[in-house]
């Protein structure tokens, strides 16, 4: 393919567990209160002040260590808690690379005991990757999960991999944090706009589908 490249790392789970955290903010409240007097000339407060509405929300991480096939680990951690793994699981991770572009997204997870394939790709990401102008994401507006590609070394590959990683837990935990309430409530509530048709047919769409496929068809068939 002419836009597009890809690369699996695979490994066995030798750990897989969820983390809940709860986050709590407030909306709204405020109010004025001015002084006066009444009838008589007493002194009165006028107005009222509203208590804020205190609002949570739950976000889950679904952290694995994974054994590579050349016996070191690798700390994966997802935003995602429908993805069932167990300890001893084979897994293989779909990463791809937009030609030219040394960053990749993690696009699939196989399960090559249960067979399963899990969707990492947010619509987001699927448009970083089909729109060539499109800046580059922060993980401040999402959870981007990069990947570098392969260097000369399955060591040099590995460590990439691994800052890879701790980079996308820093910009989480930033990206929270300076998140505004109406950001996170986008977040919670997956407020982002739907892929057109026109987007899913454009031929970058239509060639990054079909990149996928094939790929996910060699990891089936083996």
């Amino acid at each position: 393919m002419d836009n597009f490249t890809y690369q699996y790392v695979s490994g066995t789970v030798v750990s897989s567990q969820k983390h809940t955290q709860t986050h709590v903010y407030s909306e709204g409240g405020g109010g004025r209160i001015t002084t006066g007097r009444n009838i008589v000339g007493d002194p009165v407060l006028r107005g009222k002040l509203e208590a804020p509405d205190i609002k949570s929300y739950n976000t889950t991480n679904h952290e694995i260590f994974l054994q590579l096939e050349n016996a070191q680990e690798l700390n994966v951690v997802l935003p995602y808690d429908n993805i069932a793994l167990r300890e001893g699981h084979f897994i293989t991770f779909l990463i791809i690379f937009r030609v030219g572009d040394p960053d990749g997204y993690y696009t699939r997870l196989f399960n090559h005991n249960t067979r399963s394939d899990d969707k990492l790709l947010t619509t987001m990401q699927w448009r970083a990757l089909t729109n060539p102008n499109l800046p580059k994401l922060s993980a401040t507006k999402e959870l981007t999960q990069e990947a570098k590609p392969e260097s000369t070394s399955s060591r040099g590959f590995f460590d990439r991999l691994v800052a890879s990683y701790r980079k996308f837990i820093d910009d989480l935990a930033f990206g929270w944090n300076a998140a505004s309430p109406e950001a996170i409530q986008a977040y919670k509530n997956n407020t982002e706009a739907p892929l057109t048709q026109y987007e899913l047919n454009k031929p970058l769409a239509l060639e990054l589908d079909q990149v996928v496929n094939e790929a996910m068809l060699r990891l089936q068939q083996s």
